[in-house]
C-alpha cells in the first residue's frame, strides 16, 4: 500500500518478470541461453531494465518485486506482443524458406531423373535397330550363363569347405563327448573314493577318541594309586614313630627311671604288649603294604605296557589320519580340477553345437543357393539353346537375302 500512494500501482515478482519480459532483450538470451539457471534474480532484473532503457523513476526494486508506475506494465506488454509477432513472423518466414528449399531439391531431383530416362529411352530408340545391339542382346544371356556357371562352382566349393568343416566339428564333438563321458566317471569314482576316504577317517578319529579317554583314565587310576601309596607309606611312618616311643620307655625303665617293681611291671607288661602289637601290626601293614605294592606295580607295569600300547596306537592313529587328511586334500583338489576342466569341455562343447548349428545353417543354405542356381543355368540354357536357335535362323535368313541381292544387282546393271 505505501508503493501504490508513492504512484507504483503495477508490481510482478522479479522471476515472472524476467520470464515474461526477457524476449525483450534478446542480447541477454544470446549471452546467457534460453534456459540459462540465475543465482542472483534481482541482478538479472536489473540487468533487463537496463537493456530496457526505461527511465529510473518509472520503476523501483523491492527486495522480491518490482513496482511500476501507471502505464509502465502496460507498454512493456504492448513492446512484448510486438517483438513475439516478429519473432514469429521470421519463424514462419524461416520454415516456409526451408520447406520452399527442400521442395526445390526434390524438382531438381525429379527433373535430373526425367531427363536420364528421356535421354535412355532416346538412345534405346537410336540404337535398338542397329546390328551389334541385336548381337550384344543375343550375347549377354550367354555370359550371364558363364557367369552363373562359374558362381557355381564357386557354391560348390563352398558346400565342400562347409563339409569338411562340418566332419571336423563333427569329430571334435564326439572327442570332446568322450571326454566329457571319462571325466564323469573319473568324478564318479574321485567322489566315491573321497566318502570312502572320509568315513575311514572318522572312524579313525573315533578310535583315536576312545584311545585319548582310556589313556586318561589310566592316568587317573595310577593317580589314585600313588595317592594310596603316599597315605600307606605317612602311616608307615607314624607306626615307627610308636615304635620308638615305646623303645625309649623300655630304656628308661632299664636306666631306672621308674623305682617302683609294681608298676615297673605293669608298665614292663604294657611295653611288652604294645611292642607285640606293634610288631604284629607292623608286620601286617608291612605285608599288607608289601602285597598292595606288589600289585599296584603290577598294575602300574601293565598300565603303563598299556598306556605304551595306547600311545604307539595313537601315534600310528594321528599319522594315519593327518595320510588321510592330506589323501583327503588331495582328492578335494584333483575333484575340483576335474569339475572346472569337465565345465571347460562342456562349455566347448556348447559352442561347437552352436557352431555346428551355424554350419547346418549355412550348409542347407548353400544346398537352396546351389538348387537354385542350378534351375537358373538350367532356364538360361534353355534361354541360350533358343537364341542360339533364332540366331542361326536370322544368319540363314540374312544370307538367302544376301544372296537375293546379289542376284538382282547384275539385273539392275543391265
Amino acid at each position: 500500500m505505501r508503493m501504490y500512494r508513492q504512484g507504483y500501482p503495477d508490481h510482478m515478482v522479479f522471476a515472472e518478470f524476467r520470464r515474461r519480459f526477457d524476449v525483450l532483450a534478446p542480447h541477454l538470451t544470446k549471452k546467457h541461453g534460453r534456459n540459462y539457471i540465475v543465482v542472483d534474480e534481482r541482478r538479472a532484473v536489473e540487468e533487463l531494465l537496463e537493456s530496457l532503457d526505461l527511465e529510473k523513476s518509472s520503476c523501483c526494486m523491492g527486495l522480491s518485486r518490482v513496482f511500476f508506475r501507471a502505464g509502465t506494465l502496460a507498454r512493456l506488454e504492448e513492446q512484448r506482443d510486438e517483438q513475439t509477432s516478429r519473432n514469429l513472423t521470421l519463424f514462419q518466414a524461416a520454415c516456409r524458406g526451408y520447406l520452399a528449399r527442400q521442395l526445390f531439391k526434390k524438382k531438381k531431383i525429379q527433373d535430373l531423373a526425367i531427363r536420364c530416362v528421356q535421354k535412355n529411352i532416346k538412345k534405346n530408340k537410336g540404337v535398338k535397330d542397329w546390328p551389334w545391339w541385336k548381337l550384344f542382346t543375343t550375347v549377354r544371356p550367354l555370359i550371364e550363363v558363364q557367369l552363373s556357371e562359374e558362381q557355381i562352382r564357386n557354391r560348390d566349393e563352398e558346400i565342400q569347405q562347409l563339409r569338411s568343416k562340418l566332419e571336423k566339428v563333427e569329430k571334435e564333438r564326439n572327442e570332446l563327448r568322450l571326454s566329457s563321458d571319462r571325466l564323469e566317471t573319473r568324478i564318479s569314482e574321485l567322489t566315491s573314493e573321497l566318502t570312502d576316504e572320509r568315513n575311514t577317517g572318522e572312524s579313525a578319529s573315533q578310535l583315536l577318541d576312545a584311545e585319548t579317554a582310556e589313556r586318561l583314565r589310566a592316568e587317573k587310576e595310577m593317580k589314585e594309586l600313588q595317592t594310596q601309596y603316599d597315605a600307606l607309606k605317612k602311616k608307615m611312618e607314624v607306626m615307627e614313630m610308636e615304635v620308638m616311643e615305646a623303645r625309649l620307655i623300655r630304656a628308661a625303665e632299664v636306666n631306672g627311671e621308674v623305682d617302683d617293681e609294681d608298676t615297673g611291671g605293669e608298665w614292663r607288661l604294657k611295653y611288652e604288649r604294645a611292642v607285640r602289637e606293634v610288631d604284629f601290626t607292623k608286620k601286617r601293614l608291612q605285608q599288607e603294604f608289601e602285597d598292595k605294592l606288589e600289585v599296584e606295580q603290577q598294575n602300574k607295569r601293565q598300565l603303563e605296557r598299556r598306556l605304551g600300547d595306547l600311545q604307539a596306537d595313537s601315534d600310528e592313529s594321528q599319522r594315519a589320519l593327518q595320510q588321510l587328511k592330506k589323501k583327503c586334500q588331495r582328492l578335494t583338489a584333483e575333484l575340483q580340477d576335474t569339475k572346472l576342466h569337465l565345465e571347460g569341455q562342456q562349455v566347448r562343447n556348447h559352442e561347437l553345437e552352436k557352431k555346428q548349428r551355424r554350419f547346418d545353417s549355412e550348409l542347407s543354405q548353400a544346398h537352396e543357393e546351389a538348387q537354385r542356381e542350378k534351375l537358373q543355368r538350367e532356364k538360361l540354357q534353355r534361354e541360350k539353346d533358343t537364341l542360339l536357335a533364332e540366331a542361326s535362323g536370322r544368319s540363314c535368313s540374312g544370307r538367302s537375302c544376301s544372296g537375293k541381292r546379289t542376284r538382282s544387282s547384275p539385273r539392275l546393271s543391265a
